[in-house]
């Protein structure tokens, strides 16, 4: 099995704030079928906040959205000061079956350590 840093997974965090609409590259190390721990360079998004996450399974042609809130964050401030990242905790909501079974699946493979994770 791969590092953790070898690990990490990518994916793109959609959110609305004020009327304007925003994406954010992120990656993870942290994801289960319950939600995920997104460490990005920005500050955390308000607890409550509505969000859509994009994934796309390496190897695969489909990529899924899957809706949540932000249930909890690392602080205001930067978890690594030094690397500038700060993170929060995603709660998955609204999930259709589908997006459910392929997310499944690639926690699966992800935890498996072949490499194949949940990537944009």
């Amino acid at each position: 099995m791969g590092s953790k840093q070898e690990r990490k997974v990518k994916l793109r965090l959609l959110y609305e704030r004020k009327g304007s609409s925003y994406v954010v590259d992120a990656e993870t190390d942290n994801i289960s079928p319950d939600g995920v721990f997104i460490t990005t360079k920005r500050r955390p998004l308000a607890v409550g906040t509505k969000v859509s996450i994009l994934l796309e399974l390496q190897g695969r042609k489909k990529e899924f959205q899957i809706q949540g809130s932000v249930a909890w964050q690392g602080g205001g401030e930067p978890i690594d000061a030094k690397a500038g990242t700060s993170g929060m905790g995603i709660a998955f909501e609204d999930m259709e079956d589908e997006a459910r079974e392929m997310l499944f699946a690639a926690i699966e493979e992800y935890e498996s350590g072949d490499g194949r994770g949940p990537s944009v």
